[in-house]
């Protein structure tokens, strides 16, 4: 007898990214598996939150544009590198937000229902990198209200035929 945890649909996918080549390919998966999934897709740059100075809070003006700009151009490649493989382009949004990285994800989560996150996670050859958006990973899976899929450096995408769910039954 096996019991199965029913999942709602995967409508909304939620991809932050630090520009990253990891990030890149978490998008590009992304983008691959909303293809499949028949959802949309929301791109998330978080900048860190500005101490209140008028000199912080002018160049926070800048860095939001600047974060823009450059979404837009890692959009662009994304969607360039995987457009032959996709039946249909999924719709794709791009935020830019200050603040905290994890409450910040948690926040635009809850805002646009989002119920997936795809996120990349560098290998053990990067521990600078890996310190920040390797542990920011980890402890999204545990305290994310949806799913979390790690896609590993450099993993291309396979088609979903199965998942493996763990957990401690504390949830």
């Amino acid at each position: 007898h096996q019991s199965c945890l029913i999942m709602h649909p995967i409508r909304s996918i939620l991809v932050p990214v630090d520009f990253s080549n990891v990030s890149a390919n978490a998008f590009r998966y992304a983008l691959r598996l909303a293809d499949q999934l028949d959802a949309n897709i929301d791109l998330l740059y978080v900048l860190p939150d500005t101490d209140g100075s008028l000199m912080s809070i002018t160049l926070n003006v800048q860095y939001v544009d600047i974060g823009k700009e450059k979404l837009a151009d890692f959009f662009t490649k994304g969607m360039t590198a995987v457009s032959g493989q996709l039946q249909h382009a999924p719709a794709v949004r791009s935020y830019v937000e200050n603040g905290n990285l994890r409450a910040t994800i948690l926040r635009h989560i809850e805002a646009e229902h989002n119920n997936l996150i795809v996120m990349g996670t560098h290998g053990e050859g990067n521990k600078e990198v890996d310190n920040i958006f390797g542990s920011n990973t980890s402890k999204l899976v545990g305290t994310a209200p949806c799913p979390v899929l790690v896609v590993p450096e450099g993993f291309d995408f396979q088609p979903l035929r199965s998942i493996c769910f763990a957990t401690d039954l504390t949830h």
